[in-house]
């Protein structure tokens, strides 16, 4: 009994860290897709998009927005979804509870910064671990009863992109349905 106990249990640790998929906190410039590039080109007011991508479903998160040196913008303002409820702010700490366990891609605020024009090319603002977090990390949890903790990744977005520093972002590429004899060809 106790060799089958120990064997349920070893089956179900893998499947249960595997199905947690804590996903990405990451900018954009445009609210119904993820792109990383924006540009301040001329002066005026600037929202910046924080999407969580790539979850099978989070309940909150906890992160910062770092504007690295080259960007020449102000923060205005932290205008957070509804009816989501946020403490702190996006520039120094901000934790975000979703209300419910929601699936990705889920709009979790927007960032609104008064721009001059003046950044330099290839500035970038990036979703960084907050420093009043419990793990050096950008901080997720899941929709399990009671939720766990996850550390995520955070992404960043280009400001003034050019040839050298342009923004691959892509989504991961799909698994595609294949044969065995599809499989076994590739090593023929």
């Amino acid at each position: 009994m106790k060799w089958a106990l120990t064997i349920t249990l070893c089956l179900m640790l893998p499947a249960d860290s595997a199905s947690a998929q804590p996903g990405a906190i990451g900018l954009s410039s445009e609210l119904n897709r993820v792109d990383c590039e924006i540009y301040d080109e001329v002066p005026g007011l600037i929202n910046f998009y924080v999407l969580h991508v790539f979850s099978a479903g989070a309940t909150s998160s906890q992160f910062m927005v770092k504007i690295h040196p080259g960007v020449v913008l102000t923060w205005l303002a932290d205008t957070i979804t509804e009816p989501f409820i946020s403490i702190g702010n996006s520039q120094t700490d901000i934790a975000i509870t979703y209300g419910s366990c929601l699936v990705s891609p889920i709009h979790i605020l927007t960032i609104t910064y008064l721009a001059f024009g003046l950044s330099e090319e290839c500035s970038y603002l990036e979703v960084i671990a907050s420093p009043a977090a419990v793990l050096p990390e950008v901080l997720v949890t899941d929709c399990s009863n009671p939720p766990k903790l996850y550390t995520s990744t955070g992404g960043a977005i280009v400001v003034n992109p050019n040839a050298i520093c342009w923004c691959n972002f892509h989504e991961p590429d799909p698994v595609g349905l294949t044969t065995w004899g599809q499989i076994k060809k590739l090593y023929r």
